[in-house]
């Protein structure tokens, strides 16, 4: 009991120190914080599709895990099979198969990666409701 008050005093010590530190060099870490943004663009992605669905649903998965869907695809569409390229870059986009809003979890077998197209389309729609809309529209 001991040791873990402790830990947590240490904790809210240096969380204070820290935001002291920040508010005396906010540009000097606001520049910081721009240049990491900019070396690893897919793990903001990454943060800020979390964030939204972990503020709509549950459960939660890793990017090694968003690296290993993409490859089980092989690097193609879910939805059109557009080949996305040979890499993960800006041109993917992470869906859920069935919306974080209508009940879908942020678990790694509720995601899957799609072209920009085919996500934006989709929407809210399950992926029978989005494949069976594109193909009244072809008909």
């Amino acid at each position: 009991m001991q040791q873990s008050r402790q830990d947590c005093t240490a904790y809210i010590r240096k969380r204070e120190s820290d935001r002291k530190y920040y508010k005396a060099h906010t540009e000097k870490e606001f520049k910081r914080v721009r240049k990491w943004q900019k070396e690893h663009p897919e793990n903001c992605r990454l943060s800020q599709h979390r964030r939204r669905a972990r503020l709509n649903g549950k459960g939660d998965y890793t990017i090694d895990e968003l690296y290993g869907q993409f490859e089980q695809q092989e690097g193609f569409c879910f939805y059109c099979g557009e080949l996305l390229y040979s890499s993960f870059d800006n041109v993917i986009h992470v869906d859920h198969k069935i919306p974080v809003s209508r009940g879908g979890s942020n678990t790694i077998e509720n995601i899957v990666i799609s072209c920009a197209s085919c996500n934006l389309k989709k929407g809210t729609k399950t992926p029978e409701e989005f494949l069976q809309s594109q193909t009244l529209k072809k008909g």
